[in-house]
């Protein structure tokens, strides 16, 4: 009997399996988005790629996030080691040297930039050696595999350990 509740706590407490994880078409603040989560032993790879019509047909722009990750049961901690844009097609790689987007001004379709710890527009990219102390779930459903990792909330922020995420993102990623 014992064994068995190892077993059991083991398949529920398991990091999530070294694989392809994808979010599929949804919008968020008004972007047509698709997430690919690609998890490893101790990495995560966050890619982003935005798209030019709801449909998720057509992507023009990748944001990625490299994460060293260390875990234990539900909890993972996420070391930022790399954050970048990819500009997908030739106009954007032009509009954002017109706006010299992250101070760059040589960006070119396909060409990744590191842009850790850079003010983007309005946005600061993740830098090098930030952290997140998050959680995650997995569960079947359908004949699935889904994998849900924590969002910030008034209930944990993720700055520090003591304010690990608490919550779900609503989304979940499927394994591939």
């Amino acid at each position: 009997m014992m064994h068995l509740f190892l077993l059991l706590t083991q398949l529920v407490w398991a990091a999530p399996q070294a694989a392809l994880y994808e979010r599929p078409c949804y919008m968020d603040e008004g972007d047509a988005l698709t997430t690919h989560l690609q998890v490893s032993e101790d990495q995560w790879i966050l890619t982003h790629l935005a798209y030019e019509e709801d449909a998720c047909k057509q992507a023009y722009l990748a944001f990625e996030i490299q994460y060293t990750t260390a875990t234990a049961g539900t909890d993972v901690d996420l070391t930022v080691s790399e954050s970048s844009y990819t500009p997908l097609t030739e106009e954007v790689a032009e509009a954002l040297n017109m706006v010299k987007y992250c101070d760059y001004t040589d960006w070119k379709r396909g060409e990744k930039k590191v842009v850790s710890g850079y003010l983007c527009d309005e946005y600061k990219a993740p830098n090098v050696g930030d952290k997140t102390y998050s959680i995650f779930k997995t569960e079947q459903k359908d004949g699935a595999e889904l994998l849900y990792i924590g969002a910030a909330s008034a209930q944990g922020s993720g700055k520090s350990p003591s304010q690990r995420h608490k919550k779900y993102e609503p989304l979940p990623f499927f394994k591939q």
